[in-house]
């Protein structure tokens, strides 16, 4: 009986050390995409309070604050990500999106695709 409560007892601290802010700080960390797959994006820690959001249009610079990364974007719209496992959710000027954790791999492939996609089309002189 006594081994049991020991065992029970080390399952619950085990718990409350899992529950831990500390362990979810770089839930934030990876690449991340939109249930289309047309927007990207890589989060980076330079710190860890300091967070840059970089896509094709450009990076974002925030700071950690509670469960989410907050800042300002170049025109002084506040943006917000905030993250619950392997799915975050952005918002900036009233927008919400909804993004899903993808692997580099994916990214990188994504990547190619939409530049692929999107870019403009080759002209070849001909004489």
């Amino acid at each position: 009986m006594k081994n049991c409560k020991l065992y029970l007892a080390l399952a619950f601290i085990i718990v409350l050390l899992g529950c831990n802010d500390k362990a979810k700080s770089d839930d934030f960390s990876g690449y991340w995409r939109d249930s289309t797959g047309m927007a990207l994006f890589q989060v980076k820690a330079e710190s860890s309070e300091n967070w840059t959001l970089s896509s094709s249009l450009g990076s974002l610079t925030g700071k950690k604050i509670g469960n989410s990364i907050r800042g300002t974007t170049d025109l002084q719209d506040s943006f917000a990500m905030e993250v619950s496992g392997n799915t975050a959710v952005y918002s900036v000027l009233g927008v919400t999106i909804d993004y899903f954790r993808i692997t580099k791999d994916e990214y990188d492939s994504l990547t190619n695709e939409l530049q692929s996609s999107t870019a403009p089309p080759k002209i070849v002189n001909t004489p």
